[in-house]
């Protein structure tokens, strides 16, 4: 019912991903059209953890290096303003023809309020960029949050957090309009 994702796989055939709302436990559905006015011809496969609202990253869901390692992400259950609830961020893989490889999930510790992109990396691994909010903290606040897998979708990061000194920032242009450059 919406798109969350879209990427080309030739000059000719793109994947797609978002909102699939054919069957109560099947939220994300993901397409490959292998020609761009032709519907007769694609692939198309659905995931959805069972009794959750499955909700796909909104700035990308969908992204790969090789057309062969497609991941897909986004977050379940997925609540809005359901800041006393555990969720999860959910990472599929498939192939070229949409075979689901493995499923991961990360988080259920708080609430991770929204997988906002995932972003495939050179290494066969991907990114993962979101938001989540810890409510057992008492503090009303939303952080970033980043998480770094590999090609089987294990973490290769540490939930410690480093301590950085900011000495001096610069963000840029200001002011900004699509987007702003922190330095």
């Amino acid at each position: 019912s919406q798109c969350y994702g879209t990427k080309w796989g030739s000059d000719t055939s793109f994947f797609l991903t978002g909102e699939w709302n054919g069957g109560p436990d099947d939220d994300i559905g993901f397409i490959r059209q292998f020609h761009p006015i032709d519907t007769s011809n694609y692939l198309f496969n659905s995931w959805g953890k069972i009794n959750d609202y499955d909700y796909p990253a909104p700035a990308g869901a969908l992204d790969f290096q090789m057309k062969d390692s497609i991941f897909i992400g986004g977050t379940t259950p997925f609540v809005p303003f359901g800041w006393g609830n555990n969720s999860y961020y959910f990472l599929i893989q498939t192939d070229s023809l949409l075979n689901v490889r493995w499923e991961k999930f990360y988080g259920g510790d708080e609430y991770y309020y929204e997988l906002m992109k995932v972003i495939a990396t050179h290494d066969g691994g991907c990114l993962l960029a979101g938001t989540r909010y810890d409510y057992n903290s008492g503090i009303q606040k939303r952080e970033l949050y980043f998480v770094k897998v590999n090609s089987e979708g294990l973490l290769v990061s540490t939930r410690e957090m480093p301590a950085i000194k900011t000495h001096e920032a610069i963000v840029f242009p200001n002011p900004g309009t699509n987007q702003l450059k922190v330095r």
